[in-house]
């Protein structure tokens, strides 16, 4: 585009410029579009002697038997905690949020009492994942679980009216 020749369609400014041409073709816009297909990441598959090398390394150079099972990892029986004191910790806090203290008074409280510079977040999820754990079904109540059930399920009508004939006599 020329920018020092005025066009003459417009002679009532003797500054407007010629307008673009309108012979470009416009862009189609299709979903696989050159854009689209450069953010998808691209897909390679490993070379396997790389992943035999990588798995030779990491096994601390023993040779691997392809056709050996791999030997099962033994976790220890009890993890447990590893501070003796967090019971008593989480009672205390606990004790402290029961009389509905702020989590800032709490923090300041453990500070004081423990001697440990923990942050309010830090005691609010201790207290979340306490709980959800406490929650949490044993293996042991599961099949105490399917027995409530299964009564349930044949006695919820028998307990009902029962209930009904109680509130009717009353």
């Amino acid at each position: 585009m020329d920018f020092y020749n005025y066009s003459s369609s417009n002679a009532s400014s003797p500054y407007a410029l010629d307008q673009p041409s309108s012979k470009r073709p416009k862009r189609q816009m299709t979903s696989n579009t050159l854009a689209s297909q450069r953010n998808s990441p691209v897909r390679i598959l490993p070379h396997p002697d790389g992943l035999q090398r990588l798995e030779h390394e990491r096994r601390g150079g023993q040779i691997v038997d392809q056709n050996q099972p791999e030997p099962q990892k033994t976790r220890p029986a009890g993890r447990g905690r590893r501070d003796p004191q967090a019971e008593e910790e989480d009672a205390f806090v606990e004790n402290l949020r029961a009389q509905n203290l702020s989590w800032k008074i709490v923090a300041e409280m453990f500070r004081e009492r423990y001697g440990k510079n923990t942050s309010e977040a830090r005691l609010q999820m201790r207290m979340l994942r306490r709980r959800k754990s406490a929650a949490a079904w044993q293996d042991a109540d599961i099949p105490l679980l399917h027995e409530a059930h299964r009564y349930w399920r044949t006695e919820k009508f028998r307990i009902i009216a029962d209930k009904v004939g109680d509130f009717q006599i009353a």
